[in-house]
């Protein structure tokens, strides 16, 4: 059984994903129709570097997609400073 995050993750997607096929919005993500589908239905665990990917290709960041839980993904304290996870920030540090 997913836990909490994996949850509204799936959440997530199906929200995003709205009427759209899984292909289509596999495209959008830049991931196969099957990943989106076995992420959504909780089939497939996720790691931190597709989490981004997916949150970069929509236009939102990891606290859009899992809110106050974010925290548990990044260690951190407060989420509400977190950079937005679009290609406007992207530098190197």
């Amino acid at each position: 059984m997913p836990g909490r995050l994996e949850r509204r993750l799936s959440q997530f997607l199906k929200t995003a994903r709205g009427a759209d096929s899984y292909a289509a919005f596999g495209k959008r993500c830049g991931l196969p129709k099957s990943t989106v589908y076995a992420i959504e239905l909780g089939y497939s665990s996720v790691q931190i570097d597709t989490l981004e990917q997916i949150a970069k290709k929509l236009g939102v960041t990891l606290v859009d997609i899992f809110g106050d839980d974010a925290t548990t993904i990044l260690g951190k304290k407060k989420t509400s400073s977190l950079p937005r996870l679009d290609s406007t920030n992207d530098h190197a540090d």
